[in-house]
């Protein structure tokens, strides 16, 4: 009898300890694996009732690299970033995980646009991985990275030194397809 009882004790402390390493129901790992558990990356966010789907991009110039008349090449530096909602990405902040106000994912775990430069040089679609990703609760995603940049840039000199020159960079978003 006390070598069964023994058995019994040694088994519920292992119990015990193996439980406390398990995600608690508040915590944002938690959240994360319900969140992302049925959630399908490959679809574009769907709201019911909704008959368009809007993406924001906003971009914030940091340095000018160079303007190659010659080549008529534009470099520089910059913020980009994005914000749609994504209702399956939405959770009630008072009902679960309270202290959890944002969550950061890996580009690669959500949907997110492709993202193209309609008048670059060299690199054209911009790699998902180089993005951060944080979800609010309303399922507000914002995607942004801070890149430098290439693009095509006529250049009119005729009046120099008293010119004005107007580069732009044209920003595709493509539609995936699973």
């Amino acid at each position: 009898m006390m070598r069964l009882l023994f058995c019994v004790l040694a088994f519920c402390r292992f119990s015990l300890s193996a439980l406390q390493h398990l995600p608690h129901r508040d915590s944002p790992r938690a959240l994360r694996t319900l969140l992302l558990d049925s959630y399908y990356k490959f679809d574009q966010p769907y709201k019911k009732n909704a008959t368009d789907f809007h993406v924001n991009a906003l971009f914030t110039l940091v340095s000018l690299i160079d303007l190659d008349q010659r080549k008529e090449i534009f470099s520089f530096t910059g913020h980009l970033g994005f914000q749609w909602l994504d209702p399956d990405l939405s959770w009630k902040h008072t009902e679960y995980a309270a202290n959890v106000s944002i969550m950061n994912f890996e580009a690669d775990d959500v949907w997110t646009p492709q993202i193209q430069i309609g008048n670059g040089v060299g690199t054209l679609v911009l790699n998902p991985s180089s993005f951060r990703v944080r979800v609010e609760p309303s399922g507000l995603v914002t995607m942004t990275t801070f890149n430098e940049f290439q693009t095509k840039c006529t250049v009119d000199m005729t009046s120099y030194p008293f010119d004005t020159q107007l580069c732009s960079l044209a920003i595709i978003l493509v539609p995936k397809s699973a």
